[in-house]
């Protein structure tokens, strides 16, 4: 597995990296199966962007923090099997 936090320091930085954010994570996950050829898959790759330009230079890791957590909750609320994760969640598969 693996996470990648980019959180770009101007826009058109922030504009650049959102165009290419899918290509990096297929990139890692290919680039994973090639050297573990062998191996079962089982592991994922993601990549967090994080827009920080309106964020105060003191805070700045304080949001990427947050958006860290925010990211790992919103997938433990689909992983996770409960009555109430079930409710709020719309499946149409």
């Amino acid at each position: 597995g693996g996470l990648r936090l980019v959180a770009p320091e101007s826009s058109e930085e922030l504009a650049l990296e959102s165009a290419r954010q899918y290509d990096e994570c297929y990139g890692l996950a290919f680039a994973q199966q090639l050297k573990n050829k062998d191996i079962p898959e089982g592991g994922s790759k993601a990549v967090c962007l994080i827009d920080t330009n309106d964020i105060l230079h003191g805070t700045r890791d304080y949001v990427i923090r947050k958006s860290v957590k925010a990211m790992t909750d919103s997938i433990l609320d689909l992983v996770i099997d409960t009555k109430k994760n079930q409710d709020a969640i719309a499946d149409y598969f």
